[in-house]
């Protein structure tokens, strides 16, 4: 089942990020749902907004860095 969450986007080089809402797929087999408290974008993010790395594709989704509750588990069991 698809979910909703805010996401941090580039568009083109050298553009700003944009904070969106974005549709995301649910958890697959041994995947969870982590509920995000927060978030945060660091210096390989401005790297990939620069276009320092190789054959980028754009649009970007940043982030990388989050804390946050498990909400829901797979086949993964709890403390794996």
């Amino acid at each position: 089942m698809p979910l909703k969450t805010q996401g941090a986007l580039v568009w083109e080089l050298n553009e700003p990020w944009s904070v969106e809402e974005i549709e995301i797929g649910g958890p697959r087999h041994s995947e969870v749902t982590v509920q995000l408290e927060t978030a945060g974008l660091c210096h390989s993010d401005h790297h990939l907004m620069r276009g320092d790395f190789p054959n980028p594709s754009y649009p970007v989704l940043g982030g990388h860095e989050g804390a946050g509750i498990i909400t829901e588990v797979t086949r993964a069991q709890w403390g794996q």
